[in-house]
């Protein structure tokens, strides 16, 4: 079964409680939560390792209150909106939910000026919504991360299951094939490619793998035969014609490397 991580980016303090309610929702809706609090204090100040967790993100969840929250030294920016403009510049899908009685706030704090001016910045060109207490918000944000990901399905993460079966149809034959070790291809008569090999990683580290025979657009599909270890999660991206990343997390109890065979097919 698909689970989606949702990166959760809200003002901390003044939202504790309704972050604990949202993660715990999410979790309860099968779902991967992802947040600040997640973190230890130096991970906090690194915002390297915040964009890695906003990457590797189906979705973003953003919570607006009353607060603007906690300034990054150097960008003079809260973290909160530097989150927001990450995940905005990578193309990862925001969900926006802005306390009601902010329409109402006035400028007559450095504060506040700078809070409305990021809500401004998140409305546009987006559809939010608005919430009043903590119940409106966990009820609005199941919603739409339902209406979300029915609407515009993210990779998401695949646990490893012993049943994943090859599409191995073939309608025509091979005129050229390669192998090298447990890297191959294979090109057919109609101009098909299949692809693959066999990869060794270690859980919380990415592979970007180039493929032996790029393909001739971006819609080729990739999917995992095997994975040697029951509890694995893994996820899947296609970041060019020829290049595409793995991402693997291991479960409780996991501790060795981890090998999976990969098929790439495509014209």
């Amino acid at each position: 079964m698909k689970k989606y991580q949702i990166f959760v980016s809200s003002t901390y303090e003044d939202l504790i409680e309704q972050r604990k309610k949202i993660i715990e929702n999410i979790l309860d809706m099968g779902n991967i939560p992802a947040g600040m609090e997640l973190f230890n204090s130096s991970d906090r100040e690194a915002f390297d390792y915040i964009k890695k967790i906003i990457d590797d993100s189906d979705y973003l969840v953003l919570i607006i209150g009353e607060c603007y929250g906690s300034i990054n030294e150097n960008t003079k920016v809260s973290y909160t909106e530097m989150e927001y403009d990450y995940a905005k510049e990578n193309n990862i899908p925001i969900l926006v939910f802005i306390k009601e009685s902010t329409k109402t706030l006035k400028k007559r704090t450095k504060e506040a000026k700078s809070l409305l001016k990021f809500i401004k910045k998140a409305k546009d060109n987006r559809l939010v919504k608005f919430w009043q207490d903590e119940t409106d918000l966990i009820t609005q944000i199941i919603h739409s991360i339902n209406d979300e990901s029915t609407a515009n399905p993210r990779p998401g993460w695949i646990r490893k299951d012993n049943n994943i079966k090859q599409n191995l149809t073939v309608t025509d034959y091979i005129t050229n094939s390669y192998r090298n070790g447990t890297s191959w291809y294979e090109k057919y008569k109609s101009g098909r490619i299949r692809q693959g090999g066999i990869l060794t990683t270690i859980a919380g580290r990415s592979m970007k793998i180039t493929l032996l025979y790029p393909y001739s657009d971006a819609f080729y599909s990739v999917y995992v035969q095997s994975i040697d270890n029951e509890n694995i999660f893994y996820k899947v991206k296609k970041l060019t014609k020829s290049t595409i990343e793995f991402i693997i997390e291991r479960g409780q109890g996991v501790t060795s490397p981890s090998h999976f065979s990969f098929i790439a097919e495509g014209f």
